[in-house]
This record gives C-alpha cells, sequence and structure tokens, in this order.
C-alpha cells in the first residue's frame, strides 16, 4: 500500500521546515561573523601589509572605529623585533565629542590617544582634529623614548605563524553628523633601534560598515526574519505532533 497523501503532505512540510531552519542557522553564521576586507590603496606606502577601518558599534549618537593591520608576510620590515608605534584616524566625521581608546594592542593603558597629527615623531604634529594613539613609552617623542616603557604593538607576536596577525585599535567617539564615507589613516612602524621601518603611512581608506574585528553588530534583517519563520514553523509542528 502507498502512504495515504496527507502523510506524505506532511512529511515534505518536515523536510522544508528543517531546510528552513538550517539556511536560517547558516545565514546568521555567515553574516555574523563577516569580517572587514583588508587592502592597500594602489600608489600608496602600505609597508607589505593591508589594512580597514570599519564601524563596530552604533549606537544612539556614540560611534566605534576599528582600525585593522594585517601584518603579512610580504611586510618590509623584521617581523620579529618591529612595532607598530602610532596610529591615527581623522576626516573620519564633521565634528565629535567624548572621544576614548577603548581597546588596543597590549590594552589600552600602553597608549596614549590625543587629537594631534601623527608625523615621525609621533603624536605631536599639533591638532588635526583627528585621533592619534601613541604607545606609551614613546610620547610625547619618539625620539626619545621612556627607559623600559611600553614601545609599540609588536608586528608579530611569537609564535604566530605563518607570519600573519591583525591588529586593532578601537576608537570611541560621540558625533550627531553622519560619518564620512572614508578616513584618512596614518601609521609608523619602527625598528628594535627606534628607527622609522619604511615611509609613514598616510592615505584615505574607505569606511566599512560590516563590523571589524571578524563581527558585524547586528544580524540583518533578512536573517533574523529567515529565522524566526523557521522557529514559527517548527512550533506548530510541534503543537501537532502533542494533538495527535
Amino acid at each position: 500500500m502507498h502512504p495515504p497523501k496527507t502523510a506524505i503532505a506532511v512529511a515534505i512540510r518536515h523536510l522544508v521546515l528543517a531546510a528552513l531552519f538550517a539556511g536560517a542557522l547558516i545565514a546568521l553564521s555567515t553574516r555574523s561573523f563577516a569580517g572587514p576586507t583588508f587592502g592597500c590603496t594602489a600608489g600608496t606606502d602600505c609597508d607589505g601589509n593591508a589594512y580597514a577601518v570599519s564601524v563596530t558599534s552604533h549606537v544612539g549618537n556614540t560611534y566605534q572605529l576599528e582600525l585593522d593591520i594585517e601584518v603579512l608576510p610580504s611586510y618590509t620590515g623584521n617581523h620579529w623585533t618591529d612595532v607598530v608605534e602610532a596610529v591615527a584616524l581623522k576626516d573620519f566625521v564633521l565634528s565629535y565629542t567624548n572621544f576614548s581608546l577603548v581597546s588596543a594592542p597590549s590594552g589600552v593603558s600602553n597608549w596614549v590617544l590625543v587629537q594631534n597629527e601623527l608625523n615621525a615623531n609621533g603624536c605631536s604634529g599639533g591638532d588635526s582634529g583627528g585621533l592619534c594613539a601613541q604607545a606609551s613609552g614613546t610620547y610625547p617623542d619618539a625620539m626619545d623614548p621612556i627607559p623600559g616603557g611600553y614601545l609599540g604593538a609588536p608586528v608579530l607576536a611569537p609564535p604566530a605563524s605563518p607570519a600573519t596577525e591583525v591588529l586593532s585599535w578601537v576608537f570611541q567617539f560621540d558625533s550627531t553628523d553622519a560619518l564620512n564615507s572614508t578616513s584618512h589613516i596614518k601609521y609608523e612602524y619602527e625598528d628594535s633601534s627606534g628607527n622609522k621601518v619604511g615611509s609613514l603611512g598616510s592615505w584615505d581608506i574607505a569606511i566599512q560598515t560590516s563590523g571589524g574585528g571578524g563581527k558585524s553588530a547586528v544580524p540583518e534583517p533578512g536573517s533574523l526574519v529567515l529565522l524566526g519563520s523557521a522557529l514559527a514553523g517548527l512550533g506548530l509542528l510541534a503543537r501537532r505532533r502533542r494533538r495527535i
């Protein structure tokens, strides 16, 4: 005997609901963990690495911007002894207040955040309207570091292998203005003797809104709708089974 048509319909319905549920989970996991796209603008001195600036949080008038440096095997300096001594963002929004550094390599206590321009001596170039984070042991003059002080984020912290890792700084600020589509970034590498490695990086980069550090701030509405539909369907299925 062939199974009743109603039994076949129920079986098909079960398969559809299961597929919806699995698809929702896949969509959420894919979109929630989509990291920033790293790159280097043509014609700029990226020192062999790649960079990204992303919005990691936006609640009310409070923003968080993350600057990421992806250290690559092509880095032009010494992976094991060089450090990132300072980084800076500017021209990312018209005006802002209440700025702070909420995350940085080795902890925010090892960094000084000021509204100065980043130049060869660190964050000592005068008010630029941007945000400059410098290793505390080299501030205010990178040419005269504090003995025993923190000199910067190691380009590659052992035992990382192969020579690839991501260094991240998260800047927080309040603004009633919309973010610009790009930000100007600056960065400075130094060797173990305190000498600048390569050229001072200085160029414009697109501000990404998918989220930095490997996670987006909020799952996309389409994913939530799909998951909600699947859960609702499974709930109806459970109630029907209890009636049988």
